[in-house]
């Protein structure tokens, strides 16, 4: 499960299976978006944002068959783990996964694009976390070195690591 520190009150709030209110096994990335909005990421089970309304939390929809198919486009995230979560200030919010490399949602179409390995990829598909420096680069971590994106024409420079060097 997952716990709230109320900073006013000093009191928690415990969201988890038993209470109902987020029904995830565990998390594995936290991320709270320009909106407040609370994400999780999990292992297993995709991705979780908190429903301030509701108070519980709700599952982002997926399907693992997106990650090794042709399509670029979906209303569903393409991979059930989620390493992290990062917004750009083009307003796109990025979804890090372990099996279907990076995916970007479109919070005014309700879409998601996916960036794989490839050519002109990205330098491997477990992609663990994103990042918009302050010269508006943005850059990804994978399990095989740094990638950095040229959003204008969507094609990624690789950074790998060197054989022998620890650093």
């Amino acid at each position: 499960g997952v716990d709230y520190f109320d900073r006013k009150t000093g009191r928690f709030k415990h969201y988890n299976q038993a209470a109902g209110n987020y029904t995830a096994r565990g998390s594995l990335s936290g991320y709270i978006d320009k909106n407040n909005v609370v994400w999780f990421g999990t292992w297993s089970e995709g991705a979780y944002w908190l429903d301030t309304a509701a108070d519980k939390f709700q599952a982002v929809a997926y399907n693992l068959l997106l990650a090794e198919s042709e399509e670029k486009t979906s209303n569903r995230l393409n991979d059930s783990v989620v390493w992290g979560f990062c917004e750009t200030r083009d307003n796109y919010f990025w979804v890090a996964t372990h099996r279907a490399g990076l995916s970007r949602y479109d919070t005014r179409t309700g879409l998601f694009t996916k960036y794989r390995k490839g050519p002109g990829g990205l330098s491997d598909d477990i992609a663990r976390n994103c990042f918009e420096d302050s010269k508006g680069r943005f850059w990804i971590g994978t399990a095989n070195g740094l990638n950095l994106m040229d959003r204008q024409t969507e094609q990624f420079k690789h950074y790998l690591p060197i054989e022998g060097n620890a650093n």
